[in-house]
């Protein structure tokens, strides 16, 4: 009988041998066999996971599809059969090393109460498709993040968003991840965060003294990540403030006068954005000259970055509108 021991709970590196034994297979996976023991959960059909006899003929069936894959091609990686043994798609050993670069990653993040299982089958094609097109460790460890929120929160992530994940090449990884820097979340942490690219050098094509450019931006529009025909406003009764976090501490935007003011952030992340800004969580409220730009913004609506001392906290009511 076909023999497959995946059951390591940790990952390995090396070889897998392929025995033909009294006309049956014995794939024996060494030490060295670079497949984690989540990457094992996560791949196998979850069907044949619910019985002994059900696991020794999915056992024996990955056996033998490996032993073809491996005799029909000398070029062909142990890793690279054991995947498409057990999910039928085809991979270039490029696809097999970067799809388990990225389960391996969220092998060595996970906590002994992650169950694969607990991931639809479309959201599971979904990740294996985008992930063995992630070449880039940019790429990589946002989708181990992305797969790390499905396991807590199934459903976390819209198709969408891993569609726009799927298409990311470093270039666009780096560019969201300079956006999320200039974006900051309500004090509190409660609500999404805001784009703040308060300033745009036309000339120079930069947006907040460089952080990013016009180009990245329209870029990052494209893919459907930001919307620049939305604009985000907030309102800041007199007397009162809107407080925002950054890496560096909270940043007060207070209104002094009289009357009720308001000012507006744009582009807006999309929903995708918001979703894909929640992997770059490291990320947000970063940039080293944010407060800077912050007090900018303010002075273009007659506010001003200041401390609380002299205002009591209230209530800022925040509306999306279109122009």
């Amino acid at each position: 009988m076909g023999n497959l021991n995946q059951s390591a709970s940790s990952t390995a590196t090396g070889q897998v041998g392929v025995v033909n034994n009294e006309g049956g297979v014995t794939v024996n996976l060494s030490p060295s066999f670079k497949l984690s023991g989540f990457a094992g959960g996560f791949l196998a059909p979850r069907r044949a996971k619910k019985a002994a006899e059900a696991m020794a003929a999915m056992n024996k069936a990955i056996a033998e599809s490996m032993a073809t894959y491996m005799s029909f091609s000398p070029t062909v990686s142990p890793e690279r059969a054991y995947l498409m043994a057990v999910t039928g798609l085809m991979f270039t050993e490029r696809q097999a090393d970067n799809l388990l670069a990225v389960l391996n990653r969220v092998a060595g993040s996970i906590d002994g109460e992650a169950d694969p299982d607990n991931l639809s089958d479309a959201t599971r094609d979904k990740i294996i498709e985008g992930s063995r097109e992630a070449d880039e460790q940019e790429v990589r460890e946002i989708w181990a993040k992305l797969i790390l929120g499905e396991l807590e929160s199934p459903g976390l992530y819209s198709k969408r968003s891993m569609d726009i994940l799927a298409n990311m090449e470093r270039k666009d990884a780096e560019d969201f991840q300079a956006l999320c820097s200039i974006c900051v979340y309500p004090l509190g942490g409660e609500g999404d965060p805001n784009s703040l690219l308060v300033v745009e050098n036309i000339s120079s094509g930069l947006i907040n003294g460089g952080v990013m450019s016009l180009l990245d931006r329209t870029n990052l529009e494209s893919m459907g990540l930001v919307a620049t025909s939305i604009v985000s406003n907030r309102h800041v009764p007199a007397g009162g403030f809107v407080g925002l976090a950054t890496k560096d501490g909270p940043v007060f935007i207070v209104n002094g006068g009289e009357r009720e003011k308001e000012v507006a952030f744009s582009p807006v992340l999309t929903n995708e954005g918001k979703e894909l800004a929640r992997l770059c969580e490291d990320y947000i409220g970063s940039s080293k000259n944010l407060r800077e730009q912050i007090s900018i913004k303010a002075e273009k609506s007659g506010l001003k970055v200041g401390d609380l001392s002299d205002f009591a906290r209230v209530d800022v009511k925040i509306t999306d509108v279109s122009h």
